[in-house]
């Protein structure tokens, strides 16, 4: 019998670095759903839709905490807007 724990994937975020030198932070789902304050699943959810940044590398989700902020910052509400 093997152990299951074995078969399970980790999926990490990290800091990587691009040629250019910029570091670029990579969050995991749960770390990318903890930044918006939303369930992970609802995250990857709107992930698979296209709806939310992110990218299903092998079987785990990615993000990058600047394009959540981004996303994040879409849905302020500005002056003269109202938000329905």
């Amino acid at each position: 019998a093997s152990d299951a724990s074995h078969s399970r994937i980790a999926c990490h975020g990290g800091k990587q670095r691009l040629p250019d030198q910029q570091i670029v932070k990579t969050l995991s789902l749960v770390e990318a759903a903890a930044f918006l304050k939303l369930h992970p699943e609802e995250l990857r959810r709107r992930a698979k839709l296209g709806l939310a940044p992110g990218a299903k590398v092998g079987k785990c989700w990615v993000f990058i905490d600047n394009d959540l902020a981004e996303y994040l910052r879409s849905f302020y509400a500005f002056l003269g807007k109202r938000c329905e």
